[in-house]
């Protein structure tokens, strides 16, 4: 299926390009800083960070889940862009990723990406595409098969532990398009009705996602353990949150998503060792984990190596530095931190160990009175 429209006519198009743009450099941001901050919805931040819901979609996971989401918003945006403009297409945009996003972080634990979005573009355009003549053709049935085989597919990824996938995220967008083109349609006998479901979605999202969670979160249904704990740790209560967490791991010590939670509420209660060793655990369990972890244990490293400074342990700081640069290459504070490190040792060597000819020998016979 080709590009529709082509990538020259971007200019006629200003919202969808612009999502297109802010998708891409946002993934770049991820890829390269680990961070989601500011960007998605984490612990207890929907509330303060409001705006997380809707900016959730413009970071993507790799490469191959930018370029198909890209692809499908660019085949779907443009065309309802140009059939119900621009200002229209951003509050669909707004509507779509806040009930996408909210529904997923609500019932689980939240995602990044488009393709909430996108499910919803498809199943609104399936409904109104006979409507606008721009749009008619967009959506043929082979079209809705294959995202619905799709939306299978990814269901069994997730089951089966091969790809974690926002499942929630397909399933919400798709029902909030396909009642917004039932909205758009209907009679206006029956738009109220439909209005009025539109409406129950979007409560539940917002609502879900913030004051309401603790009561509709799936992790409800997993151990009392793991539950209480990812609400603990949520709300602050970060020593119950390390008695639960540390409880779940006797149960199964070879879970890793136990392990992170609890290198986390280490790290927030100022157990930096424990938190690497939960961390290191976590990625020896599962490896998928290493992209994500590996920034915080070059953090926690170097915050250790800070305290080796002050110390004066040259030695500490110079093996604490190598192993943050081997989990996060080119870190700019354990590069610095290396090269105080190996300043001191060469100092110290030199006093230890100074050139025998340039000593005599009532010199060699009186050390140094102290080593800095």
């Amino acid at each position: 299926m080709p590009l529709s429209p082509p990538l020259r006519d971007a200019p006629k198009f200003p919202v969808s390009s612009l999502v297109a743009i802010a998708c891409m450099a946002a993934s770049l941001r991820y890829w390269f800083l680990h961070s989601l901050s500011g960007l998605a919805p984490t612990s207890g931040s929907v509330l303060t960070e409001p705006w997380t819901l809707f900016t959730s979609i413009f970071p993507h996971g790799d490469v191959v889940h930018l370029f198909f989401n890209l692809y499908w918003w660019w085949y779907f945006a443009p065309r309802l862009e140009r059939a119900l403009g621009s200002a229209k297409l951003i509050g669909i945009v707004l509507l779509l990723a806040v009930v996408s996003s909210g529904a997923e972080y609500a019932l689980l634990r939240g995602g990044i990406g488009l393709s909430g979005v996108v499910y919803g573009f498809c199943t609104l355009i399936w409904i109104i595409q006979d409507r606008y003549d721009v749009l008619r053709g967009t959506v043929p049935r082979q079209t809705l098969q294959l995202f619905a085989a799709w939306f299978v597919i990814c269901i069994v990824l997730t089951v089966t532990g091969t790809l974690p996938v926002g499942n929630i995220a397909h399933g919400a967008g798709a029902l909030c398009g396909w009642l917004l083109g039932k909205s758009i349609i209907a009679a206006p006998s029956r738009r109220l009705a439909w209005l009025g479901a539109l409406a129950a979605i979007v409560i539940f999202a917002v609502v879900g996602s913030t004051v309401g969670r603790t009561w509709v979160s799936l992790y409800r249904l997993s151990s009392s353990h793991t539950y209480a704990a990812y609400f603990a740790q949520a709300d602050g209560r970060l020593d119950d949150a390390i008695r639960h967490l540390e409880a779940a791991r006797s149960e199964d010590p070879n879970n890793a998503e136990t392990l992170v939670g609890l290198g986390s509420a280490y790290t927030q209660k100022g157990r930096h060792a424990d938190a690497l060793g939960a961390y290191k655990r976590a990625i020896e369990l599962d490896p998928k984990n290493r992209a994500e972890l590996a920034p915080y244990i070059a953090w926690l490293l170097d915050t250790q190596s800070a305290a080796a400074a002050k110390r004066g342990d040259a030695s500490a700081v110079r093996k604490l530095a190598d192993e943050s640069l081997r989990w996060k290459p080119g870190g700019e504070y354990a590069t610095k931190m290396l090269e105080w490190a190996k300043s001191r040792s060469s100092r110290l060597h030199e006093i230890l160990h100074p050139q025998t000819s340039t000593l005599s020998p009532d010199d060699e016979s009186h050390p140094p009175a102290s080593v800095p």
